[in-house]
This record gives C-alpha cells, sequence and structure tokens, in this order.
C-alpha cells in the first residue's frame, strides 16, 4: 500500500513538472517584465529623501532581470544574433594593494582607479554572469537623481577590475532581448555536447 502511494505521488509529481516546463518554454512570461523593467529603470529618479526602497527596488529589478536573461539564453529563447551579440564594456584597474571584501566593496573609488579607464568586448551571458554573482554592485546617479549607471564586478572580476555598465545599456540589453520575437527556429545537435543548439 505505501508503495503504490509512494508510486502515485512520484507520478503526480512528474506531471506537475510536466506543466512548470510548458509554462518555463513560453518566453512572453519572461520576456513582458523585462520591458517593464527597462521603462521603469529608463525613467528612474532617485529620491532625495528616504532612498532606499526605489534602491532595493532597483537592485531587484537588475538581479531579476539578468537572470531572466540568462535562462531565455539557456533554454535557446533568444535568436542567436541576440545570444552572439557582443557588448563593449569599460572598466577600471583596481588600485595597487587593495582586496575588495564585504567591508569595503561599496567603496568603489578607494577600490579601483577611476581615472583608468579600459574597454573590452564581451557576450550577453558573460554580462548576466556579472550580475548574477555580483560582489560589486554600486549604481550612480546625477545631481538630478538619474541613474547613470552601476559599478559592477563578480567576486572573481573584482579582484582585478570593476566594470561601469550605463543606464543606456541596461536598458538596451532588456529591450532587446524582450522585443526578440522569433517566429522560426532552427536547431542541429552538437556532435561534442551531443544536444540540440539553435542556429537561428
Amino acid at each position: 500500500m505505501q508503495h503504490t502511494q509512494h508510486q502515485a505521488w512520484i507520478q503526480h509529481g512528474f506531471k506537475l513538472y510536466a506543466n512548470i516546463r510548458i509554462m518555463i518554454q513560453e518566453s512572453q512570461h519572461w520576456k513582458a517584465p523585462l520591458k517593464r523593467a527597462a521603462r521603469w529603470i529608463d525613467l528612474l529618479v532617485i529620491p532625495s529623501a528616504n532612498p532606499d526602497k526605489t534602491l532595493v527596488r532597483l537592485e531587484r529589478e537588475l538581479l531579476v532581470g539578468f537572470y531572466s536573461i540568462r535562462k531565455l539564453l539557456e533554454a535557446q529563447k533568444c535568436s542567436t544574433q541576440v545570444r552572439d551579440a557582443k557588448l563593449k564594456l569599460q572598466w577600471h584597474p583596481i588600485n595597487d594593494g587593495m582586496v575588495p571584501d564585504h567591508i569595503n566593496r561599496d567603496r568603489v573609488p578607494n577600490l579601483y582607479d577611476l581615472n583608468a579607464t579600459e574597454s573590452e568586448t564581451r557576450d550577453l551571458k558573460f554580462i548576466c554572469d556579472q550580475w548574477i554573482h555580483s560582489y560589486v554592485l554600486v549604481p550612480v546617479f546625477d545631481t538630478d537623481g538619474k541613474l547613470m549607471g552601476t559599478y559592477l564586478a563578480s567576486d572573481i572580476t573584482s579582484r582585478n577590475k570593476v566594470y561601469f555598465i550605463t543606464r543606456a545599456t541596461i536598458v538596451n540589453v532588456f529591450r532587446t532581448v524582450a522585443n526578440d520575437d522569433q517566429r522560426e527556429a532552427h536547431f542541429v545537435r552538437d556532435p561534442n555536447t551531443r544536444r540540440y543548439v539553435r542556429t537561428v
């Protein structure tokens, strides 16, 4: 009797999982919030009094947004044009002898040489990973309270450099992924991994 109940629970679990998979496979459930987040971030002006609530929402919108993008990439719900797109990122090197930690990681001007600016080209997955594994995440606002961008680095990256991701870049990425409505997709089996990968 107990074995039969156990088997029934397992079968029920598989049915639930199948339904969840169907929902996750529908990319618009993930893309629609990206459109809303892009608009909110683009229009954001931080209040001078009691900014904490707005800052918390900003961090949540950024982290959830880039996590969603990575899930869409992994589920192959983005076109190859979006998946393979390259973005030029600015970064600043770490100052000699400085080590970012839980106490000082928000003190970007002390940790990094902001007068020395370099650039590199990275793909979308790399940028998502920096957000998801962010160790340094410090938004910057102009004198009117408008978001200029964020200093960003993962645990590993922060030991050598910090990126500055502009508001325009963030908004553009969110909107590009959200509007990437492909009507047709082609897949081939990768000879190395034996998994299907998207070619269009």
